[in-house]
């Protein structure tokens, strides 16, 4: 586009209203979210904190804090894609 700068709200309308982009980051989104749920919990472990009480707790927190952030990433393509961000 050129402009891309001046106004990144009208990047993201473009790029998100292309179901290729919106495939494509949804996708993405799916494999941060396996990254971010081993990760959370595992950096507990890497710290210490592995005794069976505490490891199932942070792996409940560690995929309910991923599926969090998953679903608040997948909503801005498909609020877009569905045409809502048209002024």
């Amino acid at each position: 586009m050129g402009n891309e700068g001046d106004n990144p709200y009208d990047l993201i309308k473009t790029l998100f209203s292309n179901g290729w982009y919106v495939s494509l980051y949804i996708v993405w989104i799916l494999a941060l979210y396996f990254h971010i749920s081993h990760g959370f919990w595992s950096m507990f472990q890497s710290m210490g904190i592995t005794n069976s009480k505490w490891i199932p707790r942070l792996q409940t927190i560690s995929i309910m804090y991923a599926h969090i952030i998953m679903i608040w990433f997948i909503l801005i393509p498909v609020y877009f894609f569905l045409g809502f961000g048209q002024p």
